[in-house]
């Protein structure tokens, strides 16, 4: 694992992002079980790994992740920590806004479109550079990615239950 060449804008740049992401995460608290976060930061960190080797890498080629090409130690920082922290608060912020009455949908295409404008502040930063990649394939993407997370916070809401109903019995 290679050290970054420069450490420039991009570097900062994840370095804050981290920051804001584990204040974030501290102070929301939310209820969910060590073993549900576990299972949170694993399907995120796996879905992230996934789609960017397939899609930056041969044959499809669509964006470069931070200076190089090859895998460097920021590449690991993100994949450990911006990704599955970014899915454990979606998680929070989706259950806050669920028992808020909010819907499903609007929260999903909210959520969808904030971070597409996330990933533009990210490429001025030179985080990712797109080749033949869009924002619309951004958009569709994270649709995907948010649509498994919302799946695992009812897959958590219904064991919840189940354990507090067998609990009760």
């Amino acid at each position: 694992m290679r050290l970054p060449e420069t450490f420039n804008s991009n570097e900062w740049f994840i370095i804050a992002v981290c920051i804001i992401l584990i204040t974030l995460s501290f102070l929301l608290k939310r209820s969910f079980l060590f073993s549900q976060i576990i299972v949170i930061f694993t399907v995120n960190f796996f879905l992230a790994a996934s789609l960017d080797h397939i899609l930056s890498g041969p044959p499809y080629d669509l964006y470069d992740i931070m200076d190089m090409p090859e895998f460097e130690i920021f590449d690991l920082v993100m994949y450990l920590l911006v990704y599955p922290l970014s899915g454990y608060l979606f998680i929070c912020f989706f259950s806050i806004f669920i028992e808020k009455g909010f819907p499903v949908i609007v929260f999903l295409f909210m959520s969808t479109l904030t971070t597409v404008g996330l990933e533009w502040i990210s490429v001025q930063f030179h985080v990712y550079k797109h080749l033949n990649w869009t924002y619309f394939y951004s958009f569709i993407s994270y649709l995907g990615i948010f649509s498994i997370n919302i799946a695992l916070y009812f897959w958590f809401a219904n064991e919840n239950n189940s354990i507090h109903k067998s609990a009760n019995s």
